[in-house]
């Protein structure tokens, strides 16, 4: 199910496998983790864009995850799946787009959109702060992806640090 949540102008998207919602009325781990992401999304709402963080060296940043999980082949041949996720620099305009290894032994049917959510999020902001993701110049076009550690994150990625 892919689910588009907001408005026209200020809306997320989170795909949201048929198992995981199969699943949902049976896992109180996963229904906290809903409500969790639902609680922070209408908060969100309420306060700026939902794609729309800040990281701890101040720089504010828009966070567009692209679903599906996307699988490839490793130049080493081995299969490997991933998330597309382009992330603007507000401050100046600057895009760059990342990704993010899904890490996991779970089928995609079965995993939490919702933690990957966040997941994909903190590691994005993370890797800002270390200098790993790097922004073209305005106006240049990136050559690939940066791929962007997954990183688990204490807090909730819907808080301002």
């Amino acid at each position: 199910m892919h689910l588009v949540i907001g408005a026209p102008q200020n809306s997320t998207t989170i795909e949201i496998p048929d198992a995981f919602l199969n699943d949902l009325p049976r896992s109180q781990e996963n229904q906290a983790v809903v409500d969790s992401y639902a609680a922070a999304v209408g908060g969100r709402l309420n306060c700026s864009s939902l794609e729309v963080f800040f990281c701890r060296s101040s720089i504010p940043v828009k966070i567009s995850i692209h679903w599906p999980i996307q699988a490839a082949m490793t130049s080493a041949g081995t299969a490997t799946r991933w998330i597309p996720i382009d992330v603007v620099n507000l401050t100046t305009g600057e895009d760059a787009q990342c990704s993010m290894d899904v890490k996991s032994f779970y089928p995609a049917s079965l995993q939490n959109p919702f933690s990957m959510a966040r997941t994909a999020v903190n590691s994005v902001r993370k890797a800002i702060d270390g200098g790993e993701i790097k922004f073209p110049r305005s106006g240049t076009k990136a050559r690939g992806f940066s791929a962007c550690k997954s990183r688990a994150h204490p807090k909730s990625c819907y808080e301002r640090n």
